[in-house]
């Protein structure tokens, strides 16, 4: 059983020809069956390739450092990466007195964010340093005065309204001249 070439095997199969067993056989050797696996070495120039490819030991480049395969991230889009790994809870920012990414508490609130265990229908408010989670339409009206008492950031949507419950004239003349979310509730309870 030997491989031939192409050109040979056609000669065997021209019309009117008959081919000897041996022939059949020197044409199935000839091609590889789809049962059968193809190494690296059976591929013409695939192991120079790969080997061109990566090498290991070979140093990393670009954002990374270290050799291959196991690199380290030591840049991000050609800014340093700090080495010191983050706490939990922290992410990485960008610290322009360093020139680098380093591990930090997330948004500049301190040590994160407020905790969100029954704040739904609430939003975040921050002073630039310190985060709360406050009720909207309460917190939009707070100072205002009517004369069922203050609306306070504490008071709830119903307890805001109350508040504000009285003299429609003077609620709805009161809250246009205020801010824009006054404005929005002005539409939607005075309308």
């Amino acid at each position: 059983m030997a491989i031939q070439t192409r050109d040979q095997l056609k000669q065997w199969f021209e019309t009117g020809d008959y081919p000897t067993q041996q022939q059949f056989w020197d044409w199935l050797d000839s091609f590889i069956h789809k049962s059968e696996s193809i190494t690296p070495a059976q591929v013409d120039g695939l192991i120079t390739l790969l080997n061109a490819k990566i090498s290991v030991g070979a140093a990393a480049g670009g954002d990374l450092s270290g050799t291959l395969p196991n690199p380290t991230v030591s840049k991000i889009q050609g800014v340093s990466v700090h080495n010191v790994a983050p706490a939990d809870g922290q992410v990485l920012k960008y610290v322009a007195a360093n020139s680098r990414y380093e591990p930090g508490d997330a948004g500049g609130v301190g040590t994160g964010l407020p905790d969100q265990t029954g704040q739904a229908g609430k939003f975040l408010k921050t002073d630039g340093t310190n985060a709360s989670w406050q009720e909207v339409i309460a917190t939009l009206l707070t100072g205002y005065v009517q004369s069922t008492g203050t609306v306070t950031a504490a008071d709830s949507i119903l307890s805001a309204i109350q508040k504000l419950a009285g003299n429609v004239e003077a609620n709805s003349l009161a809250i246009s001249n205020a801010s824009v979310g006054n404005k929005l509730f002005n539409y939607y309870n005075f309308r």
